[in-house]
């Protein structure tokens, strides 16, 4: 899992301040039953980028990929 968090503007910006919101949105993923669950052994959780966009919109993407080993 890696969530992207698209910014604006250049204020500095701590990326684990979003921590709290993949945390979420992976809990989301076991609720709604697209992966079984997310603990350590079954789901890698990147630590957010921040990506700066000048004049586009703001917003966040998570990417979801499956990884087989």
């Amino acid at each position: 899992m890696t969530l992207t968090w698209f910014v604006r503007t250049t204020t500095r910006r701590d990326a684990d301040n979003v921590v709290p919101t993949l945390k979420a949105l992976c809990d989301g993923l076991v609720d709604a039953g697209v992966v079984h669950d997310d603990t350590p052994d079954l789901m890698q959780k990147l630590m957010p980028v921040i990506v700066y966009r000048p004049g586009q919109q703001s917003g966040l993407q998570l990417l979801v990929e499956e990884v087989w080993t």
